[in-house]
């Protein structure tokens, strides 16, 4: 019901997609959640990409904001990667965020929601590990927090394709 620039400008402000303001033609609504949904599935394309360290690679030299938080996440997690008990409530602790912002959060840039974002990043540092051959298919998976063998070789055939002895070669 606000319409004067600087209602617009507050709500803006405080990390709103848009403004909209009554009365509203709804075909332009359409129009524009249709861009915000397209923006949020490239966003979420681009974070989604296995991110296997390059030597060489240039990276983006003015980081956004989603990109420090997204740092900040890995970095955090890179940290705890071989604790068993590090899980989402940790994380959330770690970055000081509630459950519901990192969630929300991590599923706005990557698509995915933080359990997930976490098991990922687990699954890809493994990927990187066997890669390189640094240790057995259960070194590995010890190292990257999984208890179980079959735990870890089910989450990474649902992530990669293929069992993690057949992604050493």
């Amino acid at each position: 019901a606000k319409a004067e620039a600087s209602s617009r400008k507050e709500g803006l402000e405080t990390g709103a997609d848009d403004y909209v303001a009554k009365p509203f033609d709804v075909e332009e609504l359409r129009i524009r959640i249709r861009n915000l949904i397209q923006q949020r599935r490239l966003l979420a394309e681009r974070y989604n990409q296995l991110e296997v360290a390059r030597p060489g690679r240039v990276s983006n030299p003015v980081p956004s904001a989603d990109d420090r938080v997204l740092a900040k996440v890995r970095e955090i997690i890179a940290a705890n990667l071989v604790d068993p008990d590090f899980r989402v409530d940790g994380l959330c602790r770690e970055i000081g965020m509630s459950r519901t912002q990192l969630h929300r959060k991590l599923k706005a840039v990557s698509g995915r929601s933080a359990g997930d974002f976490l098991r990922a990043e687990r699954l890809n540092k493994a990927a990187e590990m066997l890669s390189l051959g640094e240790d057995n298919v259960t070194g590995i998976a010890y190292s990257v927090g999984y208890r179980s063998l079959s735990q870890f070789a089910k989450a990474f055939r649902e992530q990669f394709g293929m069992a993690p002895s057949d992604f050493e070669a």
